[in-house]
């Protein structure tokens, strides 16, 4: 799959379960970014979901506040793991559970992080059109948002995947 990629990316914090939120998915992740080409970033993941493991390659190249052009496509498992082979070493695998909530026609998509990163928590909202970035939002009752982080370099996973705790101003 290729195309846009338009979304907001919110520091939140958990107030109730978003595994209870009316239509949630849980997801278990782990990504890990290959050795930089210099023409964006590139990165493999691991999504369990039901016991059934499903691996994406993916690659994603800013083009402005919140949009990115984005390739993407499934593979296998053997691919996965001859990829896998083409780490970075500068940066540590990045483990979560997403949980995907749908909520007046969009899907949030919280981020709870896990080994360095536990604690950290962040909300990824996509949108069709860029006019959507600067919509009001209203969350689902599990969390409250922070602040939004989208233009905010340290909260992009490529960034973390390079920390050994969550950014510097995190509580």
């Amino acid at each position: 799959m290729s195309g846009l990629e338009i979304e907001r990316k919110l520091l939140v914090r958990l107030v109730g379960d978003p595994a209870a939120e009316a239509g949630a998915r849980t997801l278990e992740l782990e990504q890990a970014y290959l050795r930089d080409t210099g023409s964006g970033t590139r990165r493999i993941r691991r999504t369990i979901e039901h016991g059934v493991a499903r691996f994406h390659l993916n690659a994603k190249r800013e083009l402005a506040s919140g949009v990115r052009e984005e390739d993407e496509e499934e593979i296998d498992a053997p691919r996965y793991a001859a990829l896998a082979a083409e780490r970075d070493p500068e940066r540590h695998a990045i483990t979560k559970t997403r949980y995907a909530v749908p909520l007046d026609g969009l899907v949030w998509e919280i981020d709870v992080f896990a080994a360095a990163l536990a604690g950290l928590v962040l909300a990824e909202v996509e949108h069709a059109t860029v006019e959507e970035l600067h919509q009001k939002l209203t969350p689902p009752a599990c969390l409250v948002i922070v602040r939004d982080v989208t233009d905010d370099r340290r909260y992009t996973n490529a960034a973390l995947a390079r920390l050994d705790t969550t950014p510097d101003d995190e509580p």
